[in-house]
């Protein structure tokens, strides 16, 4: 390694410095030097077929969840592909069972809901939800649409619960938490699907009246001072 005065010249200091018996020595070296290789070596074709086993198991998990299955299928599923394909390489390295499987699932939720809270900042989006009857904790699914270019979607985002009376104010607290925790703007909200219950749908104390409340304010502090 050498330094190289430039200031005069420019580039044509850096022709003149390829000219030299140095260079071209040292650029020899270079070529005739092996190179050293600090890890095993690779064999593309294990790597290939690693890379096609986790593309099975991860099909197979979201097909799963597609069909509302219980993730205990995985434990059948990977020992009857050994037995239906006993020719295929991918199929004797599966070993998907119902503990990975759910991995997979968790780690691909996971990717899913961070998309969809970024379509949710970034365009508008329609809320629907709905309360179970469970007396003790309640659950609300919260089902988002977006519409980015020509695609709409229809995606489930997450489950909040709530234990004990759930009353419209409560409810819209719950739905609120979860966008104040992922920064997700009100005023991107522009329709409210549920029931026609009134803890969902009263203009005073239901849900839709504290989400009109709450977009108001939102359009309020948004817009310019005039």
């Amino acid at each position: 390694m050498c330094e190289i005065d430039i200031s005069h010249g420019g580039s044509n200091d850096i022709k003149k410095h390829e000219d030299t018996e140095k260079h071209k020595k040292n650029a020899r070296l270079v070529k005739s030097t092996a190179k050293l290789n600090f890890g095993p070596p690779v064999d593309k074709e294990k790597e290939n077929l690693a890379l096609s086993v986790t593309r099975a198991e991860t099909t197979m998990s979201l097909l799963i969840c597609e069909m509302n299955l219980s993730l205990s299928a995985a434990n059948t599923l990977s020992h009857a592909f050994k037995h239906m394909f006993p020719d295929s390489t991918i199929a004797k390295q599966y070993k998907s069972c119902r503990n990975k499987a759910t991995a997979l699932v968790d780690n691909l939720a996971s990717d899913i809901k961070s998309k969809i809270i970024q379509a949710m900042k970034s365009s508008a989006f329609t809320l629907s939800t709905d309360g179970s009857n469970d007396q003790a904790s309640k659950q609300f699914p919260m089902v988002i649409r977006t519409c980015l270019g020509d695609a709409v979607r229809s995606e489930h985002l997450c489950v909040p619960t709530y234990d004990g009376s759930a009353t419209g104010e409560r409810i819209f607290s719950l739905i609120d938490d979860i966008f104040k925790k992922h920064d997700i703007p009100w005023e991107n909200c522009i329709s409210f699907g549920s029931d026609n219950a009134n803890v969902m749908v009263g203009r005073e104390k239901g849900v839709y009246g504290y989400l009109l409340k709450k977009i108001h304010l939102c359009t309020c502090l948004a817009a310019p001072f005039t």
